[in-house]
């Protein structure tokens, strides 16, 4: 796995710069394959964030569930739970309808494949309040955006 989407930049990608009226292509054949390939994966908690909104991103994830998401097994759990306690301030909601509820499993995600995140969030710069870029750049994870997959990738349409 080299990548793990937040909600953040799915929600973004989808809505804002990459239309999937516009770029069906990236987004029914693509990013299907890649995570067939095991290049990228989303989390089962951003799953979960993403049902409160019942939109077609949520339906496109959820018909793709198989192929796209990567369920928390115990050893992501045990991580999430290392997440929690080294990072209590890490703003995320305990319950599935809570905002940012899935930021601590894409962190934990990330940890347990060696890979980057790619998220949409903006960086507090304050451990007292931090935010997945703040907790990713002290776990020296790298973190990206979405459109940075589609060059680091090549992906190109036209």
């Amino acid at each position: 796995m080299l990548y793990i989407l937040d909600t953040s930049a799915l929600v973004d990608a989808w809505n804002e710069w990459y239309d999937p009226q516009i770029l069906p292509k990236l987004w029914y054949e693509d990013i299907i394959q890649l995570a067939n390939d095991s290049i990228l994966t989303i989390p089962d908690a951003v799953l979960l964030e993403l049902e409160k909104k019942l939109d077609d991103l949520y339906r496109w994830c959820k018909s793709s569930k198989d192929v796209l998401c990567h369920d928390s097994n115990d050893e992501v759990q045990a991580i999430v739970t290392e997440i929690s306690n080294n990072y209590p301030n890490l703003s995320h909601g305990t319950s599935p309808s809570s905002k940012n509820f899935a930021d601590p499993f894409v962190i934990a995600t990330a940890v347990y494949f060696g890979c980057a995140v790619v998220t949409h969030e903006k960086p507090t710069n304050n451990m007292n309040g931090p935010k997945i870029p703040d907790v990713c750049k002290d776990l020296k994870i790298k973190r990206m955006k979405f459109a940075d997959i589609v060059r680091e990738l090549g992906l190109h349409y036209r």
